[in-house]
């Protein structure tokens, strides 16, 4: 009985000891798990600063993000407490009004992401890249949150996220995060590309040739029958003025070459004839008739 009960002791320390190492949570040198991939978020360690101004004449109010995944953000000594997120804070969102010749204003202090290190953060698949789920903030009775959409390029290697929307209802705040540490860090895994450009939309993909009509250009037909059209019109305007000014006249009197346009109608049909004639030569009268009557002759 004597033996039993110190194994029991033990055995329940250990088992609060493990349960404490898992409340330590995570500091970003476990890397996250989605499916069979992994992401190694250690790069992002640090804290990251950027801010959103919107003009609400006569003040600017700027937003300001201030976020640290690693670790909880830490207290600025000149900033009074009542100015800035709890010492717990891993995601801090400070807005103020700004206008010129006053001091800055302080509206609101919004702690969104609150003991990121007591717990893993969630992961979900999107279109593109991939989600990272925080929260554990509270801002006026409303829990707090922020999605992180996760975009990989292995070519940026120093950025910070960027703005995306928030809802002051539901709590809800949306960031995007274009970075190297989004790309999958499984062995023999393929980083995950990172969404197009607009520019690059339109760019032929290795290996095709450009389709110039794919751009909606009209080629050479196009431009020449686009050409002779605007030739034509231009004809019909500066000879009618050219009639109007220097004879009087108006009306279908004005059109340049009035009797050119008139028999071009008998001038086509003598045409079509003199064709019909010549191919009577080499086909026959049988052959002849067939033509005349197609063409209404």
């Amino acid at each position: 009985m004597m033996t039993l009960l110190p194994l029991a002791l033990v055995s329940l320390l250990a088992a609060q000891t493990t349960t404490v190492t898992a409340a330590a949570g995570w500091d970003c040198k476990t890397p996250l798990q989605l499916g069979k991939q992994s992401f190694d978020l250690s790069s992002l360690a640090g804290e990251h600063h950027f801010e959103v101004s919107t003009p609400t004449p006569p003040t600017i109010t700027k937003t300001s993000y201030r976020l640290s995944l690693c670790s909880p953000l830490s207290l600025i000594p000149s900033t009074p407490a009542a100015d800035q997120c709890p010492q717990d804070t891993n995601l801090c969102m400070t807005t103020i009004s700004t206008r010129e010749g006053l001091e800055d204003r302080v509206i609101s202090v919004v702690p969104v992401v609150q003991k990121l290190a007591e717990g893993t953060p969630e992961v979900e698949q999107g279109d593109g890249g991939w989600w990272l789920a925080l929260g554990g903030g509270e801002y006026n009775t409303v829990r707090q949150k922020a999605r992180v959409e996760m975009l990989c390029d292995a070519a940026a290697k120093e950025t910070v996220p960027t703005f995306t929307s928030y809802d002051p209802l539901t709590g809800l705040l949306t960031l995007k995060w274009t970075t190297a540490a989004a790309c999958d860090t499984t062995e023999g895994g393929t980083p995950t590309p990172p969404p197009p450009k607009d520019d690059d939309k339109d760019k032929p993909k290795e290996g095709e040739e450009k389709n110039p009509r794919a751009e909606g250009g009209m080629g050479f037909f196009g431009w020449f029958f686009t050409l002779l059209i605007l030739f034509f019109l231009s004809y019909l305007i500066l000879g009618s003025w050219h009639n109007y000014t220097q004879y009087g006249a108006t009306g279908v009197d004005a059109i340049p070459h009035k009797e050119l346009w008139r028999d071009l109608p008998w001038l086509v049909k003598d045409l079509v004839k003199g064709e019909c004639s010549l191919l009577s030569y080499f086909l026959g009268k049988e052959e002849e008739r067939k033509w005349m009557l197609t063409f209404g002759f």
